[in-house]
């Protein structure tokens, strides 16, 4: 890791990360921690790719104990949720049982989750919880907090790879997120978008930008 310090322009060499990862997600806290959580990452000793669980909440210049949480995720979407929490949505996921087994790369599966995480603080790292409802399964979805406190995901990619095949969608549905247990369905946006932006307007729409589409399109709660 690296810091930024604004005043001065520069960068400096901040504490390591106990596993390589990208395609992860940061999160900054609303009590100005920052949650690094899953991403690719290699497998020790082997140095092979996987997809990693853990999570690890960054305070006061150190990354604290590993947090875990149910299904490995990448290319996931996130929020900061209030309290400090936060909430990981979708992501691909990756099993190299079989390539492991075999040596055979073609027996790679690669799959799309339709569920999320939600991340609680607490005295030894955090804890969390699943979210199970999503719309499709979704990897590079577009998410943003809105003013209510719901949270809006939309767009992504649903990906399915294995020996049998591929299978690529890019969902029209949008979800919302309220704190519940279960994600709700919401208005479909006009086309599929992959990784979009979502903005947040001042009159409390949501501006949904780019993704594929040369176009843009306006989410009214």
């Amino acid at each position: 890791t690296e810091l930024f310090d604004p005043s001065t322009g520069a960068f400096s060499a901040g504490p390591g990360l106990f596993e390589p990862r990208a395609l992860h997600s940061s999160t900054t806290t609303t009590n100005g921690k920052v949650l690094i959580a899953g991403g690719l990452t290699l497998v020790p000793i082997l140095n092979v790719p996987t997809v990693s669980n853990t999570a690890y909440l960054y305070s006061g210049g150190s990354f604290g104990l590993p947090s875990f949480f149910g299904t490995p995720r990448m290319l996931h979407a996130a929020s900061a949720l209030p309290g400090g929490k936060v909430l990981l949505v979708g992501g691909l996921s990756l099993d190299l049982t079989a390539v492991i087994q075999s040596g055979d790369l073609s027996q790679l599966v690669v799959g799309t989750l339709d569920d999320g995480q939600v991340f609680s603080e607490g005295f030894l790292g955090g804890t969390f919880s699943t979210v199970t409802g999503l719309g499709a399964g979704r990897a590079g979805a577009g998410i943003v907090a809105l003013p209510g406190g719901d949270v809006l995901i939309a767009g992504g990619i649903d990906v399915a790879l294995s020996a049998g095949g591929v299978q690529i969608d890019l969902p029209t549905s949008a979800d919302l997120y309220d704190g519940s247990a279960t994600f709700q369905p919401t208005g479909a946006l006009g086309a599929g978008r992959f990784l979009p932006v979502l903005a947040p307007l001042p009159d409390g729409t949501v501006l949904v930008a780019g993704g594929g589409p040369a176009s843009a399109e306006v989410y009214q709660p």
